[in-house]
């Protein structure tokens, strides 16, 4: 099994700061998790309107060798940032492949869905995908 980090890298000044914001455990050593992966499951990073803008996802390796001094010292002290299963993650994820082939975030989904602007859009299984997810988180 892996791990890996989101971090946020503040490179105003020197040195750059590594600041661990999500940490995903048990990642099976077949999957290479992606940032897609994590933004279906939830989480959103970035900055300026940017996804992903100074924020970074790195495996863990051993003793953290591949990651920044400051970076391995933080994920150590009792630093804040979140901690999630990648099969906690993965149960999160939002579906969605509706219509033709566009990936949508859930908020896409429904305002689609509600406002009825797109006549190629298959109700039914936006429905159905709908249906499938917990929006009370």
């Amino acid at each position: 099994m892996k791990n890996y980090v989101v971090y946020h890298l503040i490179h105003v000044n020197t040195p750059h700061q590594h600041n661990p914001k999500l940490v995903v455990t048990g990642v099976p050593n077949d999957v290479d998790l992606t940032t897609e992966d994590v933004d279906r499951g939830g989480y959103q990073f970035g900055e300026f309107n940017r996804a992903w803008c100074n924020y970074y996802l790195e495996e863990i390796e051993e003793k953290g060798k591949n990651l920044a001094s400051d970076l391995v010292a933080k994920l150590h002290e009792d630093c804040q940032y979140e901690t999630i299963s990648y099969d906690a993650l993965t149960n999160n994820a939002l579906p969605f492949e509706i219509g033709k082939g566009e990936d949508l975030s859930l908020g896409e989904a429904v305002e689609l869905f509600e406002t009825g602007k797109r006549a190629d859009l298959e109700q039914k299984k936006l429905r159905d995908n709908l249906m499938k997810v917990d929006i009370t988180r």
